[in-house]
């Protein structure tokens, strides 16, 4: 799964790209912003994706020209210098899943040759889509470069996690757990009075027979209860966050004495046979397990919050002029026409 995965992003990725590359009209004039965002932030010319342009023929092209269907190891390092440095180096490192990539890419070459003999490109519709795809795609390539020259070198550091760890502590913790069986006898919408008295009267006798030998607690799940992915394991839940147990199960539940059957209990959904299993306390996590994930949470916040800072520069640099009285009448009329 995670080979099939790092394949797909890897296309997606270069398809995104080739798009880009294709439709290079950009919306948010580099070198400007970058001089207001400060020098750190000058978009060098050096590190622009290598053009996948002979690998993957224009869009705008006709039709009725003969694509390029060869496969080259020039046309594959420039795909390949594109993909994230991480995501490259796993292919590569992988015999099995750099033959699939290849394969896929050879795919994908002959289903644009196929749009393109159809001359799919001509479709207003098409046409349009692949340049929002391709301007979206120049964007966040812009955005990303801006980010990372603005990230400091080494965030975080181990201070910072340090000082995010203490703060937090108290919040960084394993709920307490508590392993659950039940049997669930359902009282759907529309039961009558006479249904739940019976349905009771069930319950509790499926209780009884458990608590006198006459019959396990996994065999009459088997045979009674109603909740699927339980039933097939003998009633078993699994291990649950006492906090987020439902409510009129937590009370009687949580009274039960390890391995006790409970009465039966009802809820809004029908009648629970419930049996406590070990209850595990609540654990305060320590820094060595959560490093990793501190670390990539503060880097998301930095990156989430430049991001929202370029964005709003970028909108002061190159305001966008409209109407906002018309805005509703566009709704409106949008509304009708479309």
């Amino acid at each position: 799964m995670k080979k099939q995965n790092l394949i797909i992003i890897s296309i997606v990725v270069i398809t995104a790209i080739a798009l880009a590359v294709s439709y290079q009209q950009g919306l948010l004039p580099a070198q400007g912003l970058a001089e207001k965002m400060g020098s750190s932030n000058q978009v060098n010319d050096d590190s622009a994706p290598s053009s996948p342009a002979n690998d993957m023929e224009d869009w705008s092209q006709s039709g009725s020209q003969t694509a390029d269907l060869s496969m080259t190891y020039e046309s594959l390092q420039q795909l390949l210098s594109n993909v994230d440095a991480n995501q490259r180096q796993a292919l590569l490192n992988d015999e099995a899943a750099f033959a699939e990539f290849v394969k896929s890419v050879a795919s994908q070459k002959s289903l644009l040759a196929a749009a393109k003999s159809n001359n799919l490109q001509q479709d207003p519709k098409a046409a349009f889509m692949m340049q929002r795809s391709a301007e979206n795609t120049l964007m966040e390539i812009y955005l990303n470069r801006l980010i990372n020259n603005k990230v400091p070198a080494g965030f975080p550091t181990d201070e910072q996690i340090n000082e995010y760890y203490e703060k937090n502590k108290d919040n960084l913790v394993v709920e307490e757990r508590v392993s659950v069986w039940q049997i669930f006898l359902p009282t759907p919408e529309g039961t009558t009075d006479s249904q739940i008295s019976e349905l009771e009267s069930q319950s509790r006798q499926i209780a009884d027979d458990i608590r006198a030998g006459r019959t396990d607690f996994t065999n009459a799940a088997l045979s009674y209860s109603a909740h699927q992915p339980s039933k097939l394991n003998g009633g078993n839940m699994g291990i649950l966050k006492v906090s987020e147990l439902i409510p009129g199960i937590h009370e009687p539940l949580m009274a039960l004495d390890e391995g006790e059957i409970s009465d039966p209990v009802k809820s809004e959904m029908g009648f629970h046979i419930l049996k406590r299993g070990q209850i595990i306390p609540s654990q305060a996590v320590t820094l060595a397990q959560v490093r990793g994930q501190i670390s990539n949470l503060l880097t998301n916040q930095i990156r989430a919050r430049l991001r929202n800072e370029i964005i709003q520069l970028a909108a002061d640099t190159y305001p966008v002029n409209y109407d906002e009285t018309v805005i509703s009448e566009w709704r409106t009329n949008l509304t009708n026409d479309m």
